[in-house]
């Protein structure tokens, strides 16, 4: 391409300019070249860098790989699982001895006339209460039926009321007469 330049322009007339272009066009082409040149090395140096750190890549993939598989299956996983399993047995034979220590140190306690007496209370307080909760729902029930009976049964309920209460003065009263007397 520079000789096509050159030849061209020599014949214009106009030699020196002709070479001193020609120079520059063949100092251009020649950077170019070296550049060119330049650029593929610099490829190939990216391209076998980057060829190497894929292999690492890989590599440190692979370890990733192979200890987790050695984790979840591997000898270290099976014998924490296996500690695991035993310190669960010692925990269980520790919650029957704690038990027996238990009911030694209740054997302790009470004898057994006392534990009888508290089973009886037991159920004493049992049937106490279930009689309670019955007569909780019998006056729950009366209530009931006061409140929905109308204002007629309000005034009767009040002055039964009433009358209960001057009944129970005048009892008092006549107590305290007959104890004076």
């Amino acid at each position: 391409m520079a000789r096509v330049l050159t030849f061209l322009l020599v014949d214009d007339g106009q030699s020196k300019a002709a070479t001193s272009l020609a120079q520059f066009v063949s100092q251009l082409s020649l950077n170019i070249n070296d550049k060119s040149l330049e650029l593929s090395k610099t490829r190939s140096f990216i391209i076998s860098t980057l060829d190497e750190l894929i292999k690492t890549y890989n590599d440190c993939i692979e370890q990733c790989i192979k200890i987790l598989e050695q984790a979840k299956l591997g000898v270290v996983s099976r014998a924490a699982r296996a500690q695991a399993r035993h310190l669960a047995l010692v925990a269980e034979g520790f919650e029957g001895k704690l038990q027996i220590m238990h009911f030694d140190v209740l054997d302790q306690l009470y004898d057994p006339e006392t534990l009888m007496a508290i089973e009886r209370y037991k159920s004493h307080l049992k049937n106490v209460r279930i009689k309670l909760l019955q007569r909780q729902k019998i006056a729950q029930d009366e209530l009931d039926s006061y409140t929905s009976s109308g204002q007629h049964m309000k005034t009767m309920v009040g002055e039964y009321g009433r009358m209960v209460r001057s009944i129970e003065a005048v009892n008092k009263d006549l107590r305290k007469l007959g104890a004076g007397i």
